[in-house]
């Protein structure tokens, strides 16, 4: 009767976080969420496919002809050349695919200064062509968006990550309320970045292979 009593006792303080009541401590972020829009308008894929890995980075003297395909110029994996990029991201909402919780990110991205002069060759025509707006949707899981996007891009900006994202926190491991928030405004930071070239050309590729860049279309 004296170990019925005592297991009694512990039983209410070994529940699970997901059998508190609402007063009690914040619960995980609910099963689908849309920033500035309440549960019945959030995003729900129908069937979203199992989000890829991270891919291993480039080495360093491939990341300019890689940028190149979608019009972009540096010199090296360090250093920018000609127009800025136009990247914009947004994380509109998240769902789960394969057991996993995926965040669906928005993606465009653009290049100031594409059309050719005029009398200008083929070439120039075929470099403009890489240049055009491009959009895309991508689906990754916040384990991938951590290791391939903000570990390497506060690697590369060290004591200046402070300043390019002062006040924009990466989304927290646990996924609590508001992830889906967290992740818009880092990833905006992000694209702010890169536009402004305040990271380097490396970061912006490895930026457009975690989310799935698909190739330009090729044309006059």
């Amino acid at each position: 009767k004296t170990l019925l009593t005592a297991c009694a006792r512990c039983l209410p303080h070994q529940r699970s976080p997901a059998m508190r009541s609402p007063a009690g401590r914040p619960s995980l972020e609910p099963p689908l969420e849309r920033v500035g829009q309440t549960q019945a308008d959030s995003f729900a894929a129908p069937a979203a496919a199992a989000p890829a890995a991270v891919p291993r980075p480039l080495a360093d003297s491939d990341v300019p002809a890689f940028l190149r395909k979608y019009g972009l110029q540096a010199s090296t994996a360090m250093d920018w050349r000609g127009a800025p990029p136009e990247l914009s991201l947004e994380v509109s909402g998240h769902t789960v695919a394969g057991g996993h919780t995926v965040y669906q990110v928005e993606c465009a991205l653009g290049r100031a200064g594409s059309r050719p002069p005029a009398g200008a060759g083929p070439s120039a025509s075929s470099n403009a062509a890489a240049c055009r707006p491009l959009s895309w949707t991508v689906a990754r899981r916040l384990a991938d968006l951590r290791a391939g996007l903000h570990d390497p891009v506060r690697k590369a900006l060290g004591s200046s990550y402070g300043t390019y994202f002062c006040g924009v926190h990466f989304a927290h491991r646990l996924r609590p309320s508001g992830t889906t928030s967290r992740l818009d405004a880092w990833c905006r930071r992000l694209a702010y970045c890169v536009n402004s070239k305040l990271v380097p050309p490396a970061v912006a590729a490895e930026t457009l292979r975690v989310l799935g860049a698909p190739a330009p279309a090729r044309g006059t």
